[in-house]
């Protein structure tokens, strides 16, 4: 079957994500061992909490401090722990605005609720909040619905709700225990291997499954 629906990532594959800032802004602030609590490939507990929505913003921030001798401020917290955060190359929201004409796009992102105003912060100095989002058919961020990649029923969600055809849909995104998550709910899913950019990756990608198509 032809691709009718994209589904995308937001970390890595559309915004730039430097998981070493954040871990050495920790340090700086006396967490010595953060990258081994929180990484790309695994993550504490409380973070997959946080990224639910079920843990707090303010009970996240304690459980960061149970974590460090001194004493912390919630800036200081939330400086560390957004400094991962970088910008979002025009190149990729061209590219956006180019399928958007001829393919459906979701957005499903494992996000929380420090990191939700500070990416949308840089979404709208670069590029307009509202204008991007409009791309979109839905946007899914997990802090908003108690679920989170790589659990099926989070993708479950997204081909429900819209009406989709699995089989009319791909997935993409830059973290490979994702990409398995999304193949076990039925849906052909890709991995944005370190070193890709999108605006490669997904064209040459739609080019394969239209040949196979």
């Amino acid at each position: 079957m032809p691709i009718k629906n994209i589904i995308l990532d937001l970390g890595v594959v559309i915004i730039d994500v430097d998981y070493n800032k954040t871990a050495e802004a920790f340090k700086k602030l006396g967490l010595s061992n953060f990258d081994e609590i929180y990484s790309k490939k695994k993550q504490d507990h409380f973070f997959d909490d946080f990224e639910k929505g079920i843990l707090d913003v303010a009970d996240f921030r304690d459980e960061v401090r149970t974590h460090i001798a001194g004493k912390l401020s919630d800036r200081q917290i939330d400086k560390a722990w957004n400094a991962m955060l970088g910008r979002v190359p025009h190149k990729r929201v061209e590219l956006l605005e180019s399928l958007s004409q001829k393919y459906d796009l979701y957005l499903l992102s494992n996000t929380n609720k420090i990191h939700v105003p500070a990416f949308s912060k840089i979404l709208d100095e670069d590029h307009d909040l509202e204008k991007f989002y409009s791309l979109f058919k839905s946007v899914y961020l997990s802090c908003e619905l108690e679920m989170r990649k790589p659990d099926k029923e989070i993708f479950d969600l997204v081909i429900n709700e819209n009406n989709l055809n699995r089989d009319e849909c791909i997935f993409i995104d830059d973290t490979p225990h994702h990409v398995e998550g999304g193949k076990r709910a039925g849906i052909a899913s890709f991995h944005l291997a370190d070193g890709q950019d999108l605006t490669e990756f997904l064209p040459s990608l739609l080019n394969r499954e239209a040949r196979k198509a």
